[in-house]
């Protein structure tokens, strides 16, 4: 009879190096397959919250998406008496980041978990776990939770000349929100309710029959849409999508559908004045034709901000947007 023998140490180690010759030949490949599934997911949630933002429009008499200014106008008075409900003019210093997310959170028409993207880097953006569903008041004229924040940079600084549009105490270094919109500035109104420039770029694109060709949510970029230096390079949005030595987002555009990208020109711009169809940073408010107002353009410009233009006011976009801290 011939007796059983187990392996020997040589074949035992041969056995255990093939096994992790083959993990070593595996893991970047599930490695590879865990990203493409996160960014996969992080461009269904920003087209859900599109979807659910033109939901909201359908139910618009100016066919809009949310716009917390008119959603929250200044009421009309007379003798005393504010007649909520009835010819309210735009409150347009409350059109921030801010109010825009939690909008939508308040009236349900998406979750404060959908607001964090599964490729976020930053350590201060975290879901909103108290979101207070009561603050929906009409009645009351409140109209969501204040607390809420989009302030991506965590400082919460610069509100104190602007109580309204600040409206509560959002807490420090922390962000609920992942992502870029649409420049929502009210529309200039001059003295006495005098007509002023028109918003071009919320009246084309903020609406539920817009057409392709601007981007209105995506994944946030580098600050004014800088290419090099050293804001894009130590930018945190570099380590989200993509090799990390090159900015790659998710963009979802007006007419709902979605592409990944892998640079900031993702649109283009008719201006005569600037040489006609040019390429359009969708990071930088750039364009400015004729005599129009730089900040009225129908040019793309998505950003997180935390100020709104308001009537007669003027600005930079590093006064009305906040953006990553850089990388060490």
């Amino acid at each position: 009879m011939h007796k059983s023998r187990g392996f020997t140490l040589v074949e035992l180690l041969v056995v255990i190096a093939i096994i992790a010759l083959l993990i070593g030949l595996l893991l970047p490949a599930l490695a590879k397959a865990r990203e493409s599934a996160k960014a996969t997911k992080d461009s269904s949630q920003i087209n859900q919250v599109h979807k659910a933002m033109l939901i909201y429009a359908n139910g618009d008499k100016d066919n809009e998406l949310p716009i917390p200014g008119k959603i929250w106008p200044e009421w009309y008075q007379n003798g005393g008496t504010t007649y909520v409900g009835r010819f309210g003019q735009e409150r347009g210093n409350v059109n921030n980041a801010h109010n825009l997310y939690a909008v939508g959170v308040a009236q349900e028409f998406y979750k404060p978990e959908i607001l964090i993207s599964p490729v976020e880097v930053s350590d201060i953006v975290k879901r909103d776990e108290d979101y207070d569903y009561d603050k929906y008041r009409p009645t009351a004229e409140t109209y969501w939770d204040n607390t809420f924040t989009a302030d991506i940079n965590g400082s919460q600084s610069g509100h104190s000349d602007d109580a309204e549009a600040w409206g509560g105490e959002r807490p420090e270094d922390e962000c609920n929100v992942s992502y870029a919109h649409l420049a929502i500035h009210s529309n200039d109104i001059g003295a006495n309710g005098s007509s002023g420039q028109e918003n071009r770029r919320r009246t084309r694109f903020w609406v539920n029959y817009a057409r392709t060709g601007v981007p209105v949510l995506g994944t946030r970029g580098v600050q004014s849409g800088l290419t090099t230096g050293t804001r894009y390079e130590k930018s945190p949005t570099l380590r989200m999508l993509g090799p990390e030595a090159q900015w790659n987002g998710n963009l979802c555009f007006a007419d709902n559908h979605m592409e990944s990208v892998d640079n900031f020109f993702a649109a283009n711009y008719m201006c005569e004045t600037e040489g006609g169809n040019l390429p359009d940073n969708i990071f930088n408010c750039e364009f400015e034709c004729s005599d129009d107002d730089k900040w009225m353009q129908a040019d793309a410009w998505l950003i997180m901000a935390f100020r709104a233009k308001d009537a007669g006011s003027s600005f930079g976009t590093g006064s009305t947007s906040r953006y990553d801290r850089l990388d060490p």
